[in-house]
């Protein structure tokens, strides 16, 4: 399987798997994509000629009066917490003795999970009965390259699952002997119309979200990353 089927597949799987399963059930739904300019040393173009530089004892050796110009900001007791998150804007020509130049162009994806928070599961169709939150964050020099990366961290996170997974015994076996649709009488040569079948079991999307997150909230990850998602009385 080359890259391009590789990518295909990890989209295809996304779009059927119960973390994804809004209105917008889809890949394309799912993720942010920006596309970076980058040097050769994984810089994004400067803005203004000036890169970030994040709080480190030797970039603090280095740049001490700019990083003490941000200290100032902060009260003794702010600076113990906010210390390592400082940053700091220097010419990147100051660093490196030379301008930024274009090395190359990478995809950054963000791909998240969604969660039904609506009251009635049979009634998902309503977008705002959904929330969004972070998911996992990937890159490539390729669209098709971010695509893989993502889907092997995904899969990973979220479980390497399909809506199926979540189905119950019961109606694994009812959808596999039972048809979905029926022929209406209102059919006619030419005209084909379909009825529901009354004997076909009805899972919702937002069924399987919710089954999906029962098992999610759960996982090592699910206790760290969501600890509040667990006071939800649906899991």
């Amino acid at each position: 399987m080359n890259l391009h089927q590789k990518a295909r597949s990890v989209i295809y799987a996304i779009d059927n798997h119960p973390a994804t399963g809004s209105p917008m059930k889809e890949f394309l739904g799912s993720v942010v994509i920006d596309i970076m300019d980058l040097c050769k040393r994984g810089h994004v173009r400067p803005t203004d000629g000036k890169i970030e530089l994040r709080y480190t004892p030797e970039n603090y050796v280095r740049y001490s009066k700019e990083f003490e110009k941000e200290f100032k900001e902060y009260s003794e007791k702010e600076l113990k917490i906010y210390k390592k998150f400082t940053t700091i804007w220097i010419p990147y020509k100051k660093i490196y003795g030379e301008l930024w130049k274009l090395d190359h162009v990478e995809y950054w994806g963000e791909l998240n999970f969604t969660l039904f928070r609506g009251k009635d599961p049979k009634k998902w169709m309503k977008p705002t009965d959904w929330e969004t939150y972070e998911g996992v964050y990937a890159s490539g020099r390729t669209f098709e390259e971010m695509v893989v990366a993502l889907g092997k961290k995904y899969f990973r996170t979220f479980g390497n699952f399909s809506d199926k997974d979540f189905l119950t015994e019961r109606e694994k076996k009812n959808h596999a002997t039972t048809k979905a649709f029926l022929p209406s009488p209102h059919s006619r040569p030419g005209i084909y119309v379909t009825v529901r079948n009354p004997k076909y079991i009805e899972v919702s999307p937002a069924d399987i979200n919710l089954r999906w997150a029962t098992w999610f909230v759960n996982t090592p990850y699910g206790k760290k990353k969501w600890p509040e998602l667990l006071s939800n009385k649906k899991w």
